[in-house]
């Protein structure tokens, strides 16, 4: 049968590129074009980066009144977007794909802000071990975070200190240093920051292997071998509470399919540096994801020994290991398999799941789990974003991409300074689906195309938006 995401050569221009159709055609919406496409991802992530930093007030700047939590999103004191590891690494991975597109223009400031973040995380979330998930820092205000506090934030528990050890967390973290020394000012022999960032970016890869990888059942851990690894008795880093339903043995290991997810990537990036040992885990980790949570056929899961429902989070981000490690490393996928025919038809059976006809974007649960917004369906601005780079990153272009960047503008119209809200049923402005699309956005760039985007710091300073213009002009 016909698969919407198996490749498909188009030729044109002197070159072979892919194309698909995410979207119905329309004929009063205009197809945007590769450039275009990456024009408008490094406007975005730049313009959004720029305001989390604005945010900070400038009381705030001038004579250290505390941060907001949940309205604040940069520390000038230390760099910082909040005090977490993960979305931390999620801008600076951010900065460092500007900061190699921008050599000439505005290159060295996202550089500086990358090295800042990576600084301070080392400081104050590194133990020697791995890194802390939640380590409190800097000005943030965490007075309202006291039992009995008045107006406690939204889920007060994710913002208590924590000193627990994750996977996803220390991947993030090696994900962002293995990008960083990758720089060439980072890399050049003689450097100090060179020889700092090497030293650290060494001891958070094996210790990466160390504390998360479990040879003996081929998987990754959620928590740290030195913590325990995991069990079903782990409290919820949102709500504080030990998981619902979890059974009688409290002991139990269990295991997440975002983390062999995580795993995966951080072992592709290993190897594209030069660790070719990290190879048989590549492959254990896929078999583990095709064949122990299933993401060879329909009865995917996302957890092994929790009943869990299906999100597109989880699912996205095993489908962007996989579309990575399909392209990268072909020859670790597991035997007797098709890498090719079996990520198209896993994209395929996940927006047949997921893909919102209506509006032409993903809802976060499955369409059979809650039937749309009177269900309590919605669609976060993260997930749309990983979708959009799992789509990018697959098929290096589509001919349809207006439906993401409308709702992308969409979710902006919530706040005054260019910034996301949650989701369309949530108009709060939050960290997590800024840092998200800043990174996600650019991630299927490639810096060799940087040539081609010197354009963007133009449209930003006319404050011009390339698809919408196009669109207009048309």
């Amino acid at each position: 049968s016909f698969s919407l995401f198996q490749p498909h050569e188009i030729k044109g221009n002197g070159r072979s590129r892919v194309l698909i159709s995410l979207h119905k055609d329309n004929d009063d919406i205009a197809v945007a074009t590769e450039e275009e496409e990456k024009e408008q991802s490094v406007v975005v992530s730049e313009n959004l980066l720029r305001s989390m930093r604005r945010r900070t007030p400038a009381s705030s700047r001038s004579s250290q009144v505390p941060l907001n939590l949940e309205t604040d999103f940069y520390d000038p004191t230390t760099g910082l977007h909040s005090e977490g590891v993960w979305h931390n690494c999620l801008a600076g991975m951010a900065s460092v794909k500007l900061a190699e597109l921008q050599e000439k223009d505005h290159g060295q400031e996202h550089l500086m802000a990358a090295l800042r973040i990576a600084d301070s995380l080392w400081e104050h979330s590194w133990d020697g071990v791995s890194f802390q998930r939640r380590s409190w820092s800097g000005m943030w205000d965490h007075s309202r975070l006291r039992e009995g506090a008045l107006n406690p934030p939204e889920q007060a528990n994710y913002y208590q200190e924590s000193t627990e050890h994750r996977c996803i967390q220390h991947g993030a973290a090696l994900l962002f240093w293995s990008k960083l020394m990758r720089h060439h000012y980072v890399r050049s022999e003689g450097n100090e920051i060179c020889y700092r960032c090497r030293a650290q970016h060494k001891l958070i890869a094996k210790q990466f292997l160390h504390e998360y990888w479990d040879e003996s059942i081929k998987k990754w851990r959620t928590v740290s071998r030195s913590q325990g690894g995991g069990t079903v008795s782990r409290k919820s880093a949102s709500s504080g509470y030990p998981a619902a339903g979890a059974g009688t043995d409290i002991k139990a290991p269990y295991y997440r399919a975002v983390d062999q997810a995580i795993g995966l990537m951080c072992c592709l990036e290993m190897m594209e540096d030069g660790n070719e040992s990290v190879g048989i885990i590549i492959r254990s980790t896929c078999q583990a994801l095709l064949f122990d949570f299933n993401y060879q056929d329909e009865t995917s899961v996302t957890y092994l020994s929790l009943d869990r429902n299906r999100n597109l989070w989880h699912d996205g981000w095993v489908a962007l290991a996989l579309v990575s490690c399909a392209q990268k490393c072909p020859n670790c996928w597991p035997v007797n398999s098709d890498q090719q025919l079996q990520v198209a038809l896993l994209l395929d059976r996940l927006r047949e799941i997921y893909f919102d006809e209506e509006s032409g974007t993903m809802w976060h649960w499955t369409k059979t789990t809650k039937r749309g917004h009177e269900e309590g369906n919605v669609h976060y601005c993260g997930d749309n974003a990983l979708w959009y780079a799992i789509c990018r990153e697959w098929q290096q272009g589509s001919n349809d991409t207006h439906s993401f960047w409308g709702f992308v503008h969409e979710l902006q119209s919530n706040s005054e300074d260019g910034l996301v809200s949650v989701a369309d049923m949530y108009s709060q402005v939050r960290l997590h689906p800024n840092t998200e699309l800043a990174f996600l956005a650019l991630l299927p760039i490639d810096c060799n195309d940087k040539q081609n985007l010197h354009q963007s710091n133009q449209c930003q300073s006319e404050g011009n938006d390339p698809l919408i213009a196009r669109k207009t002009n048309s």
